[in-house]
Protein backbone atom coordinates (compact mmCIF):
# COMPACT_ATOMS: atom_id res chain seq x y z
CA UNK A 1 0.00 0.00 0.00
CA UNK A 2 1.24 3.26 -0.80
CA UNK A 3 1.49 6.07 1.67
CA UNK A 4 0.04 8.82 -0.85
CA UNK A 5 -3.78 6.40 -1.40
CA UNK A 6 -4.39 6.83 2.33
CA UNK A 7 -6.42 9.81 4.16
CA UNK A 8 -5.25 9.94 7.55
CA UNK A 9 -7.12 11.31 9.74
CA UNK A 10 -7.75 14.97 10.22
CA UNK A 11 -8.79 16.64 13.56
CA UNK A 12 -8.63 20.17 14.82
CA UNK A 13 -6.56 19.87 18.21
CA UNK A 14 -3.46 17.77 18.04
CA UNK A 15 -0.79 16.80 21.36
CA UNK A 16 2.34 15.19 19.37
CA UNK A 17 5.44 13.68 20.55
CA UNK A 18 8.46 15.11 17.81
CA UNK A 19 6.82 13.69 14.52
CA UNK A 20 3.93 11.04 16.13
CA UNK A 21 0.89 12.19 17.41
CA UNK A 22 -0.03 10.88 20.76
CA UNK A 23 -3.36 12.83 21.67
CA UNK A 24 -6.56 14.10 19.03
CA UNK A 25 -8.98 15.61 20.17
CA UNK A 26 -8.47 14.70 23.67
CA UNK A 27 -8.09 11.13 22.81
CA UNK A 28 -5.16 8.49 23.22
CA UNK A 29 -3.94 7.75 19.52
CA UNK A 30 -1.49 6.00 17.65
CA UNK A 31 0.32 5.90 14.49
CA UNK A 32 0.94 3.22 11.85
CA UNK A 33 1.86 3.77 8.43
CA UNK A 34 0.85 7.67 8.43
CA UNK A 35 -2.33 6.99 9.67
CA UNK A 36 -3.32 8.29 13.12
CA UNK A 37 -5.76 5.82 15.32
CA UNK A 38 -7.84 5.95 17.50
CA UNK A 39 -7.03 3.46 20.09
CA UNK A 40 -8.02 2.16 23.98
CA UNK A 41 -5.25 0.96 25.66
CA UNK A 42 -3.44 -1.42 22.97
CA UNK A 43 -5.73 -1.72 20.27
CA UNK A 44 -7.70 0.55 18.09
CA UNK A 45 -11.62 1.07 18.61
CA UNK A 46 -14.72 2.25 16.85
CA UNK A 47 -13.50 0.86 13.08
CA UNK A 48 -15.91 -0.80 10.55
CA UNK A 49 -13.78 -1.93 7.25
CA UNK A 50 -15.58 -2.45 4.64
CA UNK A 51 -13.71 -4.44 1.10
CA UNK A 52 -15.48 -5.23 -2.07
CA UNK A 53 -13.76 -7.64 -4.25
CA UNK A 54 -14.79 -6.79 -7.90
CA UNK A 55 -14.90 -9.26 -11.12
CA UNK A 56 -15.03 -6.95 -14.22
CA UNK A 57 -16.57 -7.83 -17.47
CA UNK A 58 -14.21 -8.80 -20.16
CA UNK A 59 -16.10 -5.80 -22.33
CA UNK A 60 -15.56 -3.38 -22.28
CA UNK A 61 -11.49 -3.87 -22.26
CA UNK A 62 -10.63 -1.55 -19.87
CA UNK A 63 -13.23 -2.18 -17.29
CA UNK A 64 -10.62 -2.08 -14.16
CA UNK A 65 -9.16 1.02 -15.09
CA UNK A 66 -12.37 2.71 -15.18
CA UNK A 67 -13.53 0.96 -11.96
CA UNK A 68 -10.77 2.35 -9.80
CA UNK A 69 -11.17 5.75 -11.52
CA UNK A 70 -14.51 5.54 -10.63
CA UNK A 71 -13.96 4.79 -7.37
CA UNK A 72 -11.46 7.58 -6.65
CA UNK A 73 -14.00 10.29 -8.28
CA UNK A 74 -17.50 9.03 -6.96
CA UNK A 75 -16.37 7.11 -3.32
CA UNK A 76 -13.38 8.68 -2.19
CA UNK A 77 -14.30 12.20 -1.31
CA UNK A 78 -17.61 10.60 0.50
CA UNK A 79 -17.27 12.49 4.05
CA UNK A 80 -16.62 9.65 6.88
CA UNK A 81 -14.46 7.65 4.81
CA UNK A 82 -10.79 7.54 7.17
CA UNK A 83 -8.90 4.74 4.89
CA UNK A 84 -9.59 4.63 1.34
CA UNK A 85 -7.52 2.35 -0.93
CA UNK A 86 -8.36 1.23 -4.23
CA UNK A 87 -6.26 -0.94 -6.55
CA UNK A 88 -5.95 -3.75 -9.23
CA UNK A 89 -5.15 -7.78 -7.77
CA UNK A 90 -2.01 -8.44 -7.24
CA UNK A 91 -0.58 -11.78 -6.56
CA UNK A 92 2.86 -13.88 -6.29
CA UNK A 93 1.60 -16.75 -7.47
CA UNK A 94 0.96 -18.96 -4.25
CA UNK A 95 -2.04 -20.82 -4.80
CA UNK A 96 -3.50 -19.82 -1.50
CA UNK A 97 -3.86 -16.38 -2.79
CA UNK A 98 -6.96 -15.40 -4.61
CA UNK A 99 -6.60 -14.15 -8.17
CA UNK A 100 -9.50 -14.32 -10.16
CA UNK A 101 -10.96 -11.30 -9.63
CA UNK A 102 -9.43 -7.75 -10.63
CA UNK A 103 -10.05 -4.71 -8.45
CA UNK A 104 -10.36 -4.77 -5.10
CA UNK A 105 -11.70 -1.28 -2.71
CA UNK A 106 -10.77 -1.19 1.16
CA UNK A 107 -12.04 1.29 2.80
CA UNK A 108 -12.22 1.97 6.58
CA UNK A 109 -14.93 4.24 8.98
CA UNK A 110 -15.05 5.26 12.60
CA UNK A 111 -18.42 3.32 13.08
CA UNK A 112 -20.94 1.15 11.34
CA UNK A 113 -23.09 4.53 11.33
CA UNK A 114 -20.41 6.19 9.28
CA UNK A 115 -20.47 3.34 6.77
CA UNK A 116 -24.45 3.65 6.47
CA UNK A 117 -24.05 7.04 5.72
CA UNK A 118 -21.44 6.54 3.14
CA UNK A 119 -23.78 3.80 1.20
CA UNK A 120 -26.69 6.78 1.82
CA UNK A 121 -24.73 9.28 -0.19
CA UNK A 122 -25.82 9.71 -3.59
CA UNK A 123 -21.86 9.98 -4.68
CA UNK A 124 -21.83 5.90 -3.78
CA UNK A 125 -24.79 5.30 -5.80
CA UNK A 126 -24.23 7.63 -8.68
CA UNK A 127 -21.25 5.02 -8.69
CA UNK A 128 -23.14 1.89 -9.04
CA UNK A 129 -25.08 2.95 -11.36
CA UNK A 130 -22.56 4.98 -13.53
CA UNK A 131 -19.49 2.85 -12.84
CA UNK A 132 -20.10 -0.62 -11.19
CA UNK A 133 -22.96 -1.94 -13.72
CA UNK A 134 -21.48 -0.98 -16.76
CA UNK A 135 -18.30 -2.32 -15.72
CA UNK A 136 -18.85 -5.55 -13.55
CA UNK A 137 -19.85 -8.88 -13.54
CA UNK A 138 -19.96 -9.45 -9.60
CA UNK A 139 -18.50 -8.12 -6.39
CA UNK A 140 -17.96 -9.75 -3.56
CA UNK A 141 -18.35 -7.54 0.09
CA UNK A 142 -16.51 -8.12 3.25
CA UNK A 143 -17.77 -5.93 6.38
CA UNK A 144 -16.29 -6.63 9.89
CA UNK A 145 -15.94 -4.32 12.91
Amino acid sequence: MLKHELQPLAFAEEKTLGEVPTHVAGRSVRQKRGLVIPTAGRYATGMFSHIVIFWTKADPPNAAETLIAGAEQHLKPIPGVLVFHVGRMVTDGRPVVESSYQVALTTVFASRQAREEYRAHPDHERFKQEVYVPNCARCLIYDFE
